[in-house]
């Protein structure tokens, strides 16, 4: 008996914080798909949708500072992952961390 008490105590130890923590994602779509080439005149289809979407998971710290991990995609920055910690102020905000291109190619999208 004393087994499972000490079992179900460590797994609430390890839950409580685990709690604290924020999990998120968006998806966004556009048509701002513009050619590659000089239009000659004003007519854009406007038909080609791009999409975006990101997904992340934040812990807090305290009330101002805590960590963002998350993977984000876009029609400009294309894959990005990062990690950031962050500080968060009246008067100012800081975030600091390394972000890394993943599956990208050296085109642009637009």
């Amino acid at each position: 008996m004393k087994k499972y008490l000490l079992v179900f105590f460590l797994i609430i130890v390890a839950v409580i914080p685990a709690a604290a923590a924020e999990t998120g994602g968006s998806f966004t779509i556009g048509n701002n798909n513009l050619p590659e080439e000089e239009m000659d005149s004003a007519d854009f289809k406007g038909m080609d949708f791009l999409w975006g979407m990101s997904a992340f998971w934040e812990k807090e710290a305290n009330d101002i500072s805590g960590i963002r991990v998350g993977f984000y995609r876009d029609t400009v920055l294309n894959n990005l992952a990062y990690t950031n910690l962050y500080y968060n102020d009246d008067l100012f905000n800081i975030v600091v961390g390394p972000f890394l291109g993943l599956l990208n190619t050296a085109q642009t999208m637009i």
